[in-house]
């Protein structure tokens, strides 16, 4: 009896360095607000679904290393806070693909879920401009659920509709302070470029995020005009108290948005994009972004 499967073995290594922040005096060179170190051992055996899909069981080793700030303002002689996870997480995961391209695709489907259990330990250093002086270390342990569906439903002309909804359910515990909760807090990255920020308000354990999007093609479809429109509703937003610890808020009490067109022009080397996005609540709310190739990353070890 054929039984196909496969075995993946990987390793990857991320660093994250999201942006650069002010500092007290303007001669000091600035250094980064937030660095991020990534390293994942994982290990999965799958089967294939049919011919578009396939289910995997799997299991990783993680060590996160993440140092920070806790204000946007600091000078160079302060020192970060750093927050140490050693993690590991067992995981079964589906997803089924049709979409036709990798990135700014224009029909098919694409359904993702993952269920995954996550436990570890925390070690917390805090630095100068933490409002804790002692080292702190616990042991965490929560579950995860994850579910994603893309589908490019209507086409009329040179017109596109399509939608994406995201729902995410966590147990998250809190951390030693909110910046490290809201490190490894589930995220909502509607748009490539959003994984180049650290969005705050985008961050909760538990949300569901749902957006529009309509394509205008011409040129034999090799030229997009694409609009899109999203939201983000946590159950409980994500906050600090007075003392840069995390709390949540009231239920449904607080949402965010995210708005984004581009001109995508899909060359024979790969697509060619200007896009011009709107983030609700960052501090520097628009961006413009001119981007050849693909804008591919590696996937955390939490998600």
């Amino acid at each position: 009896l054929r039984f196909p499967f496969f075995i993946e073995l990987s390793f990857t290594r991320n660093r994250f360095d999201f942006f650069r922040s002010s500092t007290a005096f303007f001669e000091e060179s600035r250094p980064s607000f937030l660095v991020r170190n990534d390293n994942t051992l994982d290990a999965n055996i799958g089967i294939p679904v049919k011919n578009k899909g396939k289910l995997l069981l799997g299991t990783n080793i993680a060590r996160l290393d993440n140092r920070y700030y806790q204000t946007r303002i600091f000078s160079q002689s302060d020192t970060t806070d750093r927050t140490l996870l050693l993690m590991t997480s067992t995981y079964l995961s589906y997803e089924r693909n049709t979409l036709n391209r990798k990135q700014f695709a224009s029909s098919g489907t694409r359904i993702s879920f993952k269920a995954r259990y996550i436990w570890g330990n925390e070690i917390t250093d805090p630095g100068s401009t933490s409002g804790d002086t002692l080292f702190y270390t616990a042991f965490h342990q929560w579950p995860l659920l994850q579910l994603s569906y893309e589908n490019y439903f209507l086409r009329k002309g040179i017109w596109k509709a399509g939608f994406l909804t995201e729902a995410v359910w966590s147990e998250l515990p809190f951390l030693n302070n909110y910046t490290a909760t809201a490190l490894i807090a589930p995220a909502f990255f509607p748009i490539p470029e959003a994984r180049t920020f650290f969005l705050e308000d985008f961050r909760s354990r538990t949300f569901a995020g749902l957006g529009l999007r309509n394509i205008f093609s011409v040129f034999r479809s090799l030229l997009d005009l694409r609009l899109e429109a999203y939201l983000f509703q946590p159950y409980q937003a994500l906050r600090s108290d007075e003392l840069q610890k995390p709390i949540y808020g009231k239920s449904f009490e607080s949402r965010r948005y995210v708005l984004s067109s581009a001109l995508v022009w899909h060359s024979p080397l790969g697509p060619m994009s200007l896009s011009l996005n709107y983030y609700e609540k960052k501090e520097k709310p628009v961006s413009l972004l001119f981007s050849f190739g693909y804008l591919l990353f590696n996937q955390q070890s939490l998600e």
